[in-house]
C-alpha cells in the first residue's frame, strides 16, 4: 500500500544515508526496515493491579506460594514478581479504603514507580477506566488476589507480535466452574463464560491480562465485570485470545 507522510528533514537524510549503504538507495524499504525494527523493541513495562476493597486485608498479610511461614505482604511479592519481568511502573486500582497508608509502607520499600488510585467502581471493568488517560502503550493487568510464579515475557512477545487487542492467560483445572471458562480454535477464545454450571472445557482463566490502549474503547458505560461482559464480547468478536501460562499458581482467600 501506498501513504503519505511526513518526516524531519534531516532523520529524512539520515534514511536516505542507510538506503544507499544498505539497500541500494531504497528510500522505502529503509523506512520499512526502521519500521518493523521500533515496532519488535515494543515492550510491556506498565502493570494495573486491581484491588477489590475486600481484598486490601490480604494485600497487607504475608503470603507465600508454598504455604510456608512467609513475612513478606501479597502485595511486595506482587511487585516482585512484576519487577522480575520487566514492569518499571505499576498502578494500584481500588477503592477508597483507610487501608492505603499500609499498602503505602509496602511500596517505599520497592525499586518501582508505584501509584495507587482510590476511586469507588461498581466492577473492575470501570475501575480498569481510571487508569485510560495515563496510558498508551500496551499492559499488563493482574487480579490482587492471586499469585503467580512464572515468567510472562513470552506472552507479552505473542501479545506484541500478533497485534492484538487482548490477550489472557490460561491454565487447565479439573473443576472449572468457578473460573470463566475459555473455548479455543487455536489461540483464538471463540467463546468466555465465567463460572459456568456446566463445561465441557477445563481452560480456565488465570487472572492475568496483556491489552493494548484501544481496549478502553471497548469499554461500555454498562460494563461492570470484564469477566462478565468485556472478555465474553471480544471473544464474540474474535478479539480475544490465550496464552497458557506455566508455573505456580494460587488464588489468595
Amino acid at each position: 500500500d501506498k501513504v503519505a507522510i511526513s518526516i524531519d528533514h534531516e532523520l529524512l537524510t539520515e534514511i536516505d544515508l542507510f538506503a544507499k549503504r544498505k539497500l541500494n538507495g531504497s528510500r522505502s524499504q529503509a523506512i520499512t526496515y526502521f519500521v518493523r525494527k521500533g515496532m519488535a523493541q515494543r515492550q510491556i513495562d506498565t502493570a494495573i493491579l486491581l484491588f477489590h476493597r475486600k481484598h486490601l486485608p490480604l494485600a497487607c498479610k504475608p503470603a507465600s506460594m508454598d504455604d510456608q511461614a512467609s513475612k513478606t505482604p501479597l502485595l511486595a511479592l506482587h511487585l516482585t514478581r512484576l519487577k522480575e519481568n520487566g514492569i518499571a511502573r505499576v498502578f494500584i486500582v481500588t477503592g477508597e479504603s483507610v487501608m492505603v497508608e499500609e499498602l503505602s509502607s509496602i511500596i517505599q520499600d520497592q525499586d518501582l514507580s508505584v501509584r495507587i488510585i482510590q476511586k469507588d467502581e461498581p466492577g473492575n471493568a470501570q475501575a480498569l477506566l481510571n487508569v485510560k488517560d495515563r496510558i498508551d502503550t500496551d499492559f499488563l493487568v493482574l487480579s490482587g488476589d492471586i499469585l503467580f510464579s512464572g515468567r510472562l515475557d513470552q506472552m507479552f512477545s505473542a501479545h506484541l507480535n500478533q497485534h492484538r487487542i487482548a490477550t489472557i492467560g490460561m491454565m487447565t483445572r479439573e473443576r472449572p466452574g468457578s473460573y470463566g471458562v475459555c473455548n479455543l480454535d487455536g489461540d483464538l477464545i471463540t467463546s468466555f463464560v465465567e463460572k459456568p454450571r456446566a463445561s465441557q472445557s477445563h481452560v480456565v482463566n488465570a487472572g492475568i491480562y496483556v491489552f493494548s490502549p484501544k481496549i478502553f474503547n471497548f469499554i461500555e458505560k454498562k460494563d461492570l465485570s470484564l469477566e462478565k461482559h468485556l472478555l465474553p464480547r471480544l471473544a464474540s468478536l474474535e478479539m480475544l485470545y490465550g496464552y497458557f501460562l506455566s508455573g505456580n499458581y494460587q488464588h489468595i482467600q
